[in-house]
């Protein structure tokens, strides 16, 4: 790596930070439908001329917008991405980009003291931004993950820390006949209905609320899928959690786990290594683990038939089996 490469790494946040904030003030919403002066938007939005000219022409420089004389209209990618009701939006996933910007930057702070800094809550819809934004996630790579799952005598599937359902959709659309409980915390579980009403066939999906960590998760799984969730928790908490998996699921049964799965080293996969420090802000206890940790994990357990699959996703599945 060059030294001209680091500096452009140190300057990387300044099209995120335009991005984020033209999504926050819906600059994209106030240019839909009709080109407008940044005078117009200004007004519409409720912000500073000057500065919405200034980031106007940089959302220029960055493809997001046309501008033509003194008119700025949205460019294609805005359409098709960056409105709420666009099909291919991913607006959500942009707001809760933006919550965790507030965390990410408190971390010199946190590097100090080990523990997430007290960030104050600028978005009062953080939990449904973040439940819509793994929606945004998981529609790009859940039918391409779930066929990698071996479904053959699962009649239930408890699909743990569900969210939106994305996973329990896809599922379901794989296996007709297959019952499928989707376990997530109480505020989830509205989201996650009307998510999973449009997109999953009928009649398949039950919702069940409760904390994972302190609620019973119920029994007579053939299969428990808990995708993004080890990364959360701390080790004392995994090591509970598929305990817990454990007793819940039918003899013969599986736990299969989707995360980012690193190395012996913790330094590869590198998205995985970042992400870890996503995690450093965000929770008590959360990083993401080794494929030896989650095999101990599991093994202690006293799941069998421990084994590794790679998706080309970027994730890696781990699974084992109760005896």
């Amino acid at each position: 790596m060059t030294s001209d490469e680091v500096l452009g790494m140190a300057r990387g946040f300044q099209g995120a930070r335009i991005l984020l904030t033209a999504v926050e003030h819906d600059l994209f919403g106030h240019l839909a439908g009709s080109p407008r002066t940044a005078a117009q938007v200004a007004e519409r939005a409720g912000t500073d001329p000057r500065a919405t000219e200034l980031l106007l022409n940089a959302l220029v420089a960055l493809g997001l917008v046309e501008k033509h004389g003194h008119v700025f209209s949205n460019a294609p990618v805005a359409y098709e991405a960056l409105l709420p009701d666009a099909a291919g939006s991913v607006v959500p996933a942009i707001q809760h980009a933006n919550r965790l910007w507030d965390h990410w930057s408190a971390l010199s702070e946190v590097l100090c003291t080990g523990r997430p800094a007290e960030v104050p809550e600028r978005f009062p819809d953080a939990t449904e931004d973040f439940i819509l934004a793994m929606h945004v996630f998981a529609s790009r790579r859940a039918e391409t993950v779930v066929a990698l799952v071996d479904l053959s005598g699962v009649r239930r599937l408890l699909d743990l820390g569900g969210g939106p359902g994305t996973y329990s959709c896809a599922f379901a659309h794989r296996q007709p006949g297959l019952e499928v409980v989707l376990f997530d915390r109480p505020p989830v579980v509205p989201i996650a209905q009307r998510v999973t009403s449009g997109e999953c066939p009928s009649g398949q999906i039950r919702t069940m609320p409760g904390d994972f960590l302190t609620d019973d998760l119920g029994t007579g799984y053939d299969l428990i899928w808990a995708s993004a969730i080890i990364h959360m928790l701390s080790p004392e908490q995994n090591r509970a959690l598929f305990a817990k998996c454990y007793a819940a699921l039918n003899a013969g049964g599986r736990l299969v786990i989707q995360d980012g799965i690193m190395d012996e080293s913790k330094t590869q996969p590198p998205d995985a290594a970042l992400f870890a420090i996503n995690m450093l802000v965000n929770t008590d206890g959360g990083a993401t683990w080794s494929e030896p940790e989650v095999r101990a994990w599991l093994a202690g357990a006293g799941f069998a038939e421990i084994g590794r699959a790679d998706t080309p996703v970027g994730s890696a599945l781990m699974s084992g089996r109760k005896v």
